[in-house]
C-alpha cells in the first residue's frame, strides 16, 4: 500500500443529491475536482465540501471505503450515499489541518459560490433553524443575516464550527421548516 501524505476530501454534485465522493490527491483538491468535473458525462461540475491534509491519504481514503462500504454506489466507484457530515466527522479525528476555508479562499471571485443570504433564501429574521446533530438544538435568524444562539448572536459558520468543533460549510447541518438549508441555497444559488 502506497503511504504519502496527502489530501482526502469529499466532493458534490447538485445533479447527484444524497451522494458525496471520497478520494485522494496529493495535487491540489481544487484541480482534482476541476479534473473530474470537465467530462461530458458530468451535467454540473462538483463542490468541494470538506478537505483535509493527513499523514497516509491511501490508507485513510482505504479506511472510509469500508467504513461506508454499505452505502456506495458502485463497487469500483468512489461514490456514497451518506452525507458530507459523516465523513467529515470521521476525517477530523485523523487530520493533521483542515483545509477547507483555504480552498475556498484560494479559488478565484468568480467561481467561488455565492455567499448565502437568509433573506435571498426566503428565510426571514425570526426564522428559527434546527441542528441536524442535536434537534434540540435551534437558532434564530436576525436582521444582519447572523443568527441568535444562547443570546449571543454571530454567523452560521461560526455557530457551526462552535457547536462541532471544526471548520465546515455550514448549511448542510441546518434546516428550516424541516427543509435542508444546502438544498434551500442550491434552489436560490444554481448554478450557471
Amino acid at each position: 500500500m502506497k503511504t504519502k501524505q496527502g489530501s482526502v476530501y469529499i466532493l458534490s454534485n447538485p445533479s447527484m443529491p444524497n451522494i458525496v465522493k471520497i478520494g485522494v490527491t496529493q495535487d491540489s483538491v481544487a484541480n482534482r475536482c476541476k479534473t473530474i468535473s470537465k467530462p461530458t458525462g458530468v451535467p454540473t461540475p462538483f463542490e468541494v465540501e470538506y478537505e483535509c491534509t493527513v499523514d497516509n491519504c491511501y490508507k485513510i481514503e482505504k479506511a472510509l471505503q469500508a467504513a461506508f462500504a454499505p452505502y456506495r454506489v458502485s463497487e469500483n466507484r468512489e461514490f456514497f450515499k451518506v452525507s458530507p457530515a459523516q465523513v467529515t466527522a470521521i476525517l477530523q479525528l485523523v487530520q493533521q489541518e483542515n483545509t477547507t476555508e483555504q480552498a475556498t479562499a484560494d479559488q478565484p471571485e468568480a467561481k467561488r459560490n455565492p455567499r448565502f443570504k437568509f433573506a435571498e433564501m426566503n428565510i426571514p429574521a425570526g426564522a428559527k433553524l434546527i441542528f441536524t446533530q442535536d434537534e434540540t438544538i435551534g437558532a434564530t435568524v436576525t436582521e444582519n443575516n447572523n443568527v441568535l444562539y444562547n443570546g449571543k448572536e454571530q454567523s452560521l459558520s461560526a455557530l457551526t464550527r462552535e457547536l462541532i468543533g471544526y471548520i465546515v460549510r455550514p448549511l448542510q447541518y441546518w434546516t428550516y421548516n424541516a427543509k435542508d438549508l444546502l438544498e434551500v441555497y442550491r434552489q436560490t444559488y444554481p448554478k450557471k
